[in-house]
């Protein structure tokens, strides 16, 4: 494979994954954005909180906290599994979280500030610069085509 067509080939990677990442973001924000247009926020008492210790290749560890809470809504008990929560979290401890009045059942937590932007940011990223390269190529590839053409007469 000459480079021209490697080129081609690694532009066309980096535009395919950058419009995946972005209609995905896009699709996760509508999603999210749709359940909390008609959320209805709760209080919820934690019932059970841990820390989950992770490990990175190079040996830095980060902890978050998760919480099982159970709260009511109509009159009906009910529990939210794996929320993320403070790290300074307690059982008994009072946290909000927002459910679907249609199926209170199912919950989500408000987004800290930024949700879904650095998933579409990076999206942009990608395909601004697949689409950069892709004109290189062309642009390169009419230049090569015009000195050709000026060698041969």
């Amino acid at each position: 494979m000459g480079r021209r067509a490697f080129w081609l080939l690694f532009a066309i990677l980096i535009l395919a994954l950058g419009i995946y990442r972005f209609i995905d973001g896009s699709a996760k924000k509508a999603e999210y954005d749709g359940f909390m247009s008609k959320a209805v926020s709760v209080s919820a008492v934690c019932t059970n909180v841990w820390d989950y210790e992770t490990t990175d290749d190079d040996g830095y560890s980060s902890t978050n906290t998760f919480a099982d809470a159970s709260y009511e809504y109509n009159g009906e008990e009910y529990t939210a599994k794996g929320l993320s929560v403070a790290f300074n979290q307690k059982e008994g401890d009072t946290v909000t979280i927002y459910i679907n009045p249609d199926n209170p059942s199912e919950t989500r937590q408000q987004l800290k500030s930024g949700g879904f932007d650095l998933e579409l940011k990076v999206g942009k990223i990608f395909i601004g610069a697949g689409v950069i390269i892709i004109l290189i190529y062309i642009v390169s590839g009419i230049i090569s085509l015009l000195f050709r053409g000026v060698r041969r007469r």
